[in-house]
């Protein structure tokens, strides 16, 4: 086995604690998010989805809105990665209170069309993502909900895997570590 430095071992194993402490509570967050998300949408009013927006912790949820949102498409971004486009769009309730961020993913980018898919997917905070690329964040007296269109629980099962393969990495790192120091004969 190699042998590392003491200041080399102890940077390992601080990155691998402090990772796999990252990792792992996204992965519990996950793994509880995918548990409590049932086996179908719900379908939410939107003052359902205040309801839900002011519990702590809050779940992501896969919801169904059963009123219709009104896109401002004039306050919409666009974000292309690896050959798929994602697109975010500011929507209003009936009485212009409750803001949302209405995420499409491989949609396209014609608003008139935007308005005619359902809107259905999972119920998120606010990514700060979308901030970055300039999205306007409306004041409201309700909290900015989003909803990214056509998600489902199974993105979250893939985001588990993905935190849970992250955590064997940092595992790896701490072994790594603590195995590399020298041994007394």
């Amino acid at each position: 086995m190699i042998t590392l430095g003491r200041a080399t071992r102890v940077k390992l194993i601080g990155v691998g604690a402090l990772g796999l402490a990252l990792m792992t509570g996204f992965l519990l967050k996950d793994l509880r998010d995918y548990c409590l998300r049932g086996s179908q949408p719900s379908e939410l009013t939107v003052a359902q989805v205040r309801e839900t927006a002011a519990r702590k912790p809050f779940v992501r949820r896969w919801v169904r809105l059963t009123e219709p949102l009104q896109l401002d498409c004039s306050r919409a971004r666009g974000w292309v990665e690896d050959g798929k486009t994602s697109i975010v769009v500011l929507a209003f309730d009936a009485s212009r209170q409750q803001p949302f961020w209405v995420e499409y993913n491989d949609r396209s980018q014609n608003c008139d069309d935007l308005k005619t898919i359902a809107l259905e997917g999972m119920l998120v905070e606010p990514e700060k993502f979308w901030i970055k690329q300039g999205m306007v964040r409306p004041s409201s007296q309700y909290p900015l909900m989003e909803l990214k269109v056509g998600a489902t629980p199974s993105d979250l099962r893939r985001s588990a895997a993905s935190m849970g393969a992250a955590d064997l990495i940092f595992i790896a790192m701490l072994w790594v570590g603590y195995a590399s120091s020298p041994r007394k004969r």
